[in-house]
């Protein structure tokens, strides 16, 4: 896990690596590619369009089938009489014939208080789109478009 201050707006920040989420058959070969960061073979053709990360570890999906990722934090980590805000943060490569770039996203606090979105992987905001979350490049270059 990464913890950083945000100085400006005064809020802590936690960052949970890819290898602390439950990810749906994470470890199967032929759905999921683990890459480390960096590559310790530079000459390594297969991670080709991986993305940089805070983490010493990235995976890739194979293809684009539905999935499922669980996460979770400490609530001690988290101080009371507080809202959250959970992010997404990913990085994307090229996909072609993506016909449902949309997931339906559930996030919530133990079993109880749990909402949907939907959030958009490859496409841009357009006008006139107001159902669902964009990707959005982040300040420090991590992850989104």
């Amino acid at each position: 896990m990464s913890f950083w201050f945000d100085l400006p707006s005064g809020k802590n920040c936690y960052m949970i690596s890819p290898r602390e989420f439950y990810i749906q058959d994470g470890d199967c070969n032929l759905d999921w590619c683990w890459f480390a960061i960096p590559n310790p073979d530079p000459d390594l053709d297969a991670r080709r369009g991986v993305p940089d990360s805070r983490f010493s570890e990235v995976v890739t999906r194979r293809d684009i089938s539905p999935f499922e990722i669980c996460g979770k934090i400490t609530a001690s980590l988290l101080p009371p009489m507080t809202s959250y805000v959970a992010y997404l943060v990913f990085g994307k490569i090229s996909v072609r014939n993506v016909d449902d770039d949309l997931a339906e996203v559930t996030i919530g606090f133990g079993s109880s208080n749990s909402q949907s979105r939907t959030i958009y992987f490859h496409r841009e905001h357009q006008d006139g789109d107001d159902d669902g979350f964009y990707p959005k490049k982040r300040e420090d270059g991590v992850g989104g478009k």
